[in-house]
């Protein structure tokens, strides 16, 4: 909303202060075009890395942007937890908050991004290590849940800008659904535990050729590796093997 005002009202004519904006999910490209970047004194766009709500729309209006990263199976999380102030309160403050949101302890940003070229490219992607991990998740119960076979396209789709915004309302319909199955399964784990296990099928994800992820063996809980544009991001899950291509047409972004 912050972004359709901004662009409509120095469009117009008007001068603006500062415009921040947070996980907020780009706009139309033909109407972010219409904002004046010299009728505002600063634009800032914070990101969370795997947020899924920033990675729908075409355009973030002209300015810098910073992004922040956290540890969360809960991609909901990286929508909705703060990452300025060190907790945010939901409803009447007083005698008692209706909801606390906390700033993680572990979040770091990353360097300021002086344009947003690279945010608003159509081949943009979240290099978050647990966003990753979800989305093969997600994969994986799509095609092995039947009430969520006919969305098993729609994992895939959460790579790139330019995919979610094709798919946006496909997986605002059945996101809570998706995520909900997926969280089910990793609440059924202990992770803390030595003698958690989990039991990994002989699986192969492969989201559009973009990310393939293969497990060959049963392994406890411990490390995943995922290997994107020849960089190893490590999580805590499972052990798995995995192969990454990417297509030719991606390599200019």
């Amino acid at each position: 909303m912050a972004q359709l005002i901004a662009a409509d009202a120095t469009a117009a004519g008007t001068r603006l202060d500062q415009i921040v904006t947070f996980n907020a999910p780009a706009i139309a490209a033909d109407f972010a075009e219409l904002f004046q970047p010299a009728r505002a004194d600063r634009v800032i766009h914070y990101i969370t890395n795997g947020d899924p709500v920033s990675m729908a729309g075409e355009q973030f209006l002209t300015g810098v942007w910073r992004r922040a990263t956290f540890d969360d199976l809960d991609l909901g999380n990286n929508h909705v937890l703060p990452v300025l102030n060190n907790r945010i309160v939901i409803g009447q403050p007083d005698p008692t908050p209706d909801l606390v949101r906390l700033r993680p302890t572990d979040l770091m940003f990353e360097e300021e991004f002086p344009t947003v070229d690279w945010l608003n490219h159509p081949f943009y992607f979240h290099t978050d290590q647990d966003y990753f991990l979800v989305v093969a998740a997600m994969q994986l119960v799509t095609e092995s849940v039947e009430s969520l076979q006919p969305f098993s396209d729609l994992p895939s789709q959460l790579m790139f800008r330019s995919t979610v915004e094709a798919k946006r309302r496909e997986i605002g319909a059945v996101w809570h659904d998706i995520q909900s199955e997926v969280t089910h399964v990793i609440d059924s784990l202990n992770c803390d535990s030595g003698d958690s296990q989990v039991t990994i099928p002989e699986i192969r994800v492969d989201l559009r050729g973009v990310l393939t992820i293969q497990a060959t063996q049963r392994r406890r809980a411990g490390l995943a590796a995922i290997a994107l544009r020849n960089c190893w991001i490590w999580a805590s899950m499972v052990d798995l093997t995995v192969t990454t291509w990417w297509p030719r047409a991606m390599w200019a972004c």
